[in-house]
Formats: C-alpha cells, sequence, structure tokens
C-alpha cells in the first residue's frame, strides 16, 4: 500500500487528483495539503490546511511514500513577484523538504506550457525538446524556470534524479475543472488572436487520474508529457460549441487584453494572450506505463463545453 500526499489539493487539479486517490485499491492513505476546504471527503484522506505553501514542513510528510506538488498560481495575479515564489521558489522548497523527510517518490505537476510560445499546433513535441524562457508570459516562464532549476538540482544529486518525476499535462478538463480559460472558451462570441491557427489539446480529467495513478504506481522518473492524440483550433472549438469566433492580430489582442486588465475590467492581460499552446506526443508514457487516454481530444472538448 502506499501514502501519498498532495499539495493544491482543492485546487481543479488537486481535487482530480485526490477523488482517484482515495478510490484507489492501491493508495493507503491521502494526506491532503491546501489553502481552502476539499471538495472530496473520504475516510482515507486528511485534510491539512496551510495559508501559505511555505508553512510545509518535512514533519508534515513523515510517513509519506509519495509526494505529488500540485500548489501553484495559475489565474493571472496582480502580484507577479509573489506568484513567481509560489510557481519557482517554493517547488525548490518542497522537492528539499520531501528528500529530508526520505519520502521515495516526488511527482512535480509542470505544464506543456513549459515549452514556451513559439511551437505551433501539428509540430507534435515530445520530452527531447528543450524548454524554453518566455518573458512577458509569466505562467509559460515560470514553469520553465522551475524546470530548469529541478534538472540542475537532478544533475548534482543522482538520488532525487532517481525519484523526482516531472510531468507536462495538456489542457486538462472535466467535470471538476473551471477557470477563466474555460469560460472563455464557452462565450457565445471568441474573440482570439490567429483562431484560424491557436489549436489546444484537451485531455480528460478522468485520462489524467489514470495516467497519475500508472506513474505513482511504476514510480516513474525522468519527465513525461500527458496529453491525447490531436487538437482543436480555437475556430473549431466554438464551431463545436455552436459559438462565434473573431480573429483578430495577436498585438491587436495584447493591446486590447493589457487595456482592460488596468481597468481591471478584465481578469487577465497581454502575458495570458497566446496564439494556443504547443501540441506534444505522450509516446513516452505509453510505453512506460501502458497509458492510453479513452477520452479523445474532441471529445474532451465537447465535455468541457457541455458543463457551463
Amino acid at each position: 500500500m502506499t501514502n501519498v500526499a498532495v499539495t493544491g489539493a482543492a485546487g481543479n487539479l488537486g481535487t482530480v487528483l485526490v477523488r482517484a486517490l482515495a478510490g484507489s485499491a492501491a493508495v493507503d492513505s491521502v494526506r491532503a495539503f491546501s489553502r481552502r476546504p476539499l471538495r472530496v471527503c473520504h475516510d482515507r484522506v486528511e485534510s491539512v490546511l496551510y495559508s501559505s505553501i511555505s508553512e510545509l514542513t518535512a514533519d508534515h510528510l513523515n510517513g509519506i511514500d509519495c509526494l505529488i506538488h500540485g500548489a501553484y498560481v495559475v489565474e493571472e495575479p496582480r502580484d507577479k513577484q509573489q506568484a513567481w515564489k509560489v510557481n519557482v521558489e517554493a517547488v525548490e522548497s518542497v522537492v528539499e523538504l520531501a528528500v529530508e523527510a526520505g519520502g521515495g517518490h516526488i511527482v512535480v505537476l509542470s505544464s506543456i506550457n513549459a515549452y514556451g510560445d513559439a511551437y505551433r499546433a501539428g509540430q507534435c513535441l515530445d520530452e527531447s525538446v528543450a524548454i524554453q524562457r518566455t518573458p512577458g508570459k509569466f505562467y509559460f516562464d515560470h514553469k520553465a524556470e522551475m524546470e530548469i532549476r529541478l534538472a540542475e538540482r537532478s544533475q548534482r544529486d543522482p538520488n532525487i534524479r532517481q525519484r523526482l518525476c516531472i510531468l507536462r499535462p495538456t489542457y486538462v478538463v472535466g467535470p471538476d475543472i473551471e477557470n477563466s480559460g474555460i469560460r472563455m472558451f464557452r462565450q457565445r462570441v471568441i474573440v482570439y488572436p490567429r483562431a484560424g491557427s491557436a489549436a489546444y489539446q484537451f485531455l480528460h480529467q478522468d485520462d489524467f487520474a489514470s495516467a497519475m495513478l500508472g506513474i505513482i504506481e511504476h514510480r516513474c522518473s525522468g519527465v513525461f508529457n500527458i496529453g491525447p492524440k490531436g487538437y482543436l483550433t480555437v475556430r473549431q472549438i466554438a464551431e463545436l460549441g455552436g459559438n462565434k469566433c473573431i480573429s483578430i492580430p495577436l498585438r491587436a489582442a495584447e493591446r486590447l487584453a493589457e487595456f482592460l486588465y488596468r481597468l481591471k475590467l478584465s481578469r487577465y492581460s497581454s502575458e495570458w494572450v497566446t496564439i494556443g499552446e504547443a501540441t506534444v506526443t505522450s509516446r513516452r508514457l505509453e510505453e512506460h506505463i501502458r497509458w492510453y487516454p479513452r477520452w479523445s481530444c474532441v471529445e474532451s472538448a465537447a465535455v468541457m463545453l457541455s458543463n457551463g
């Protein structure tokens, strides 16, 4: 049996993970760390509330066989420096605490955003493609810097290298997932830069959960992409939802977003205006644990659009 700890346990992905772990016969207990009350109630789940991830200590992780770190700032904050502390610096600290506590397996959730915003749909990146910093796009940049630091730490310490697993999921959607990006995709009129070519890969939360359970079971180390085959352009997403799509130039979209953000009429600035995301292959994960998604990209997108 396995005792698993999850940080960010009340968030979207944290909720998916806690629910899946609590329902797995291979998991003995789940210690769920969060700043807010959990959305999952189960007799095998122990809730530990904190006001900041910095309050976590090695004692909190005693007896834990696997730590899954998923506490991040995703929705754009006004204070980017505070987001940097959570998204980059705190990750290093949590990994060090897990090592100090003697836990065997460390799983860090990253994102395909670590590849940066230069890659386009159809290029189908694998894990051999280098990640890159993206100044001016806070979340992309934070994910890349976080991975760079963990890679350097792993190179210095073979013990960490053998225990550390970094996961790059595509856009996860499902009944437990709600965010500003999903709300944008559901709008009756979607205004998006280069909507005919900007694209996303949608991963159903059940497939994300099954991949995570397999990774824990096989104690995988290294870096893995997680996503289905194929992708949808923003124009196709609009058509799937029966909505209208208006494509505008990237610079115009960035200026408009920045203007609305400064007036506090929008929750995101030009830092979240991109031409979609990179598309990736999950072939490495498929080969390691024989994981295959049950939901296609199109089916997952349909679920996302219908949940509104």
